[in-house]
């Protein structure tokens, strides 16, 4: 049966080690294997389709930041600057050099601009780069929490699921922690097992977002999925369950609320249809329209989901 499953406090209490709890013990483990990859990793590779000089000197910029030699590198993208490009790639090498040039001026790094500069920039290939994940944890760069969620964002543009579940579910252990925080890792981890197959873990994530913290903006969300997750199981009275205790949850006044209510009572129908139960596949498929509607900020979206 699709129950609600909650083993501990949370997944990553289980065992500690000289009072650190387990789930930090695995994840340095995992980033000392990821220091050391790193040490090993040469310069970004030049491929055939990526060989001309322009792609080079792009290539070389990436090497330079990693290497710490922000003015550098900030000198040969603006060499590039002279030439002719596409506008999102003049865009992009301007919001890159200014970042450079603000990391050597300052000699201050913010993970906002980190994020920028090695997540949200740049070409594809260079998300599959080691060294800047083990630079920001060796760094201790920015607080903590968010320095957590920016290594595992980074993982993710790696494709490495199994390495950001690891990260996000040491957030939860770390000291001083909110617990919007702690939900909103628990969720994601168990969205990200979830996509890599392991059901059973995701349940016990979203379980523990779900009854230990209902007053977070990632509670709602927690419960969709996990009757979503019995829906998928043909488990449609648990699954229903589920779906009656997002709508009569007292989060109503939250945008997550109001995003998945609407799915919820779309979710009800189809469940009780599934049941044989017209009425009240019709009842809630009626609800979806009148007491919880679509919102959406964006009329085209609007009309097609009416």
């Amino acid at each position: 049966m699709c129950l609600v499953i909650l083993i501990g406090a949370h997944t990553t209490q289980l065992g500690r080690a000289d009072g650190i709890p387990s789930s930090q013990v695995r994840l340095r483990q995992y980033m000392t294997q990821v220091e050391q990859i790193a040490a090993k990793e040469g310069p970004v590779p030049i491929t055939r389709d990526y060989s001309d000089p322009f792609a080079r000197a792009v290539c070389n910029s990436e090497d330079l930041a990693e290497d710490g030699k922000y003015a550098e590198a900030a000198q040969v993208l603006s060499t590039l600057m002279n030439g002719q490009m596409e506008a999102d790639w003049k865009q992009m090498l301007q919001t890159r050099i200014g970042i450079l040039k603000k990391w050597h001026a300052s000699g201050r790094i913010e993970l906002s601009d980190y994020r920028t500069f090695f997540l949200e920039t740049g070409p594809q290939w260079f998300h599959n780069r080691t060294r800047p994940i083990a630079a920001l944890w060796k760094e201790e760069i920015g607080p903590e929490v968010e320095r957590y969620f920016l290594i595992a964002a980074l993982l993710a543009a790696r494709h490495d699921s199994e390495a950001q579940v690891i990260v996000l579910s040491a957030i939860p252990d770390l000291g001083g922690v909110t617990k919007e925080a702690a939900a909103d890792a628990l969720l994601a981890a168990g969205n990200v097992l979830h996509e890599s197959g392991d059901f059973s873990g995701a349940q016990t994530n979203w379980s523990n977002v779900m009854l230990r913290y209902v007053e977070s903006p990632a509670w709602p969300e927690a419960v969709f999925n996990l009757g979503i997750l019995c829906k998928e199981k043909k488990q449609y009275t648990e699954a229903i369950a589920f779906f009656n205790a997002l709508l009569a949850s007292k989060s109503k006044n939250t945008e997550r609320y109001r995003e998945y209510s609407h799915s919820s009572a779309l979710e009800l129908s189809q469940c009780y249809k599934a049941l044989g139960n017209y009425t009240d596949a019709l009842k809630w498929a009626r609800e979806a329209q009148t007491r919880y509607p679509f919102q959406s900020d964006c009329a085209t979206c609007a009309q097609e989901e009416k």
